[in-house]
């Protein structure tokens, strides 16, 4: 950023019970406040590797308004594939468990 210029964007992958509190959510805003950051939040797209899931509506929702009122720009991603288990991360997991199931 101090050379550039230029906006930095993060990725953040909300996981239900991990890492998407209010707390979470003040917590990354004070590490990226009063900078050129861009916060992606994207809810996580489950496999059955991972044993976990994405936040509810709600949480995504309060997690993107606290961002927000600290003066980081955010949007949140919307996950796609994830009903032919092609959402981000789930294709390879696919690949190397073929036991997972899938949709014709």
């Amino acid at each position: 950023i101090k050379k550039s210029r230029r906006r930095v964007t993060i990725e953040y992958v909300l996981i239900h019970g991990l890492n998407d509190s209010s707390i979470h959510a003040k917590k990354l805003s004070s590490l990226l406040k009063n900078s050129l950051y861009h916060i992606n939040l994207i809810p996580l797209n489950p496999t059955a590797e991972f044993k976990h899931y994405p936040p509810p509506n709600s949480s995504i929702q309060n997690f993107a308004r606290i961002i927000h009122q600290n003066g980081i720009p955010v949007s949140i991603r919307q996950s796609q594939g994830t009903d032919i288990w092609a959402g981000c991360g789930q294709l390879a997991g696919n690949m190397y468990h073929p036991t997972i199931p899938s949709n014709p």
